[in-house]
């Protein structure tokens, strides 16, 4: 019975370490973090927002952060932007952030990273979104937007990266509208020692190495 109960605690731990857990962006940006499966996000720095409307500034609130280990080898982050950014009528704006992923106890290694996003427009409406990795937005390694909503880089083997987004929303004229919904971000990576595969003797090399043991015992007798 003790056996049985422990290991529906060990899947219960598991299922609890895949599951969603969501923690608003305000929260990161006052030095927050957030740890799914062995990623571990922090160092979240607000950089810029920007509008054309006067004194428009989005309520971090408001943005929910949601971690995913479903596939522990490809950690996910999901931004839910809670209305926070969105334009109509010819408004525009943008939102500068970054932050720093890391892998926890160091069996493995971020090979790559991932975006897509989720938008919903309306005619002259248009989203984008330009990253870099370990270097600034403005010479972006990613780059997504309403027409090619995903993009995936690979990036040499490491142990943590720095990741700086911008995030753009505009219209052109009245009627016009565009509401960024949200984003995926994802990290791939693979173990950092692959596994060595110890190859096992054949049974004909172990009956020969028998025979050999067995005849030097008769030569010592």
């Amino acid at each position: 019975m003790k056996r049985f109960t422990g290991v529906i605690g060990a899947l219960l731990l598991g299922l609890a370490s895949a599951a969603a857990q969501a923690v608003p962006m305000s929260t990161l940006f006052d030095d927050g973090e957030l740890q799914v499966g062995d990623k571990l996000f922090s160092d979240w720095t607000f950089l810029d927002a920007s509008w054309s409307i006067d004194d428009w500034q989005p309520d971090f609130s408001l943005i929910d952060v949601t971690g995913d280990a479903t596939d522990p080898m490809n950690i996910a982050l999901n931004f839910d932007f809670g209305g926070q950014l969105q334009a109509s009528d010819g408004a525009f704006g943008d939102l500068s952030f970054a932050f720093t992923a890391s892998v926890v106890g160091g069996a493995n290694q971020i090979v790559g990273v991932g975006l897509d996003i989720d938008v919903a427009i309306l005619e002259n409406g248009a989203a984008y979104i330009a990253e870099g990795v370990d270097t600034s937005w403005q010479t972006p390694t990613l780059e997504v937007d309403d027409l090619s909503p995903s993009d995936a880089a690979a990036i040499a083997g490491t142990g943590s990266v720095r990741i700086e987004k911008n995030v753009f929303v505009g219209t052109l004229s009245e009627g016009d509208s565009v509401n960024l919904l949200g984003m995926s971000q994802t990290f791939a990576q693979e173990p950092l020692e692959p596994p060595v595969n110890v190859p096992v003797p054949a049974p004909l090399a172990l009956l020969a190495l028998g025979l050999l043991g067995l005849g030097w015992s008769r030569r010592r007798a």
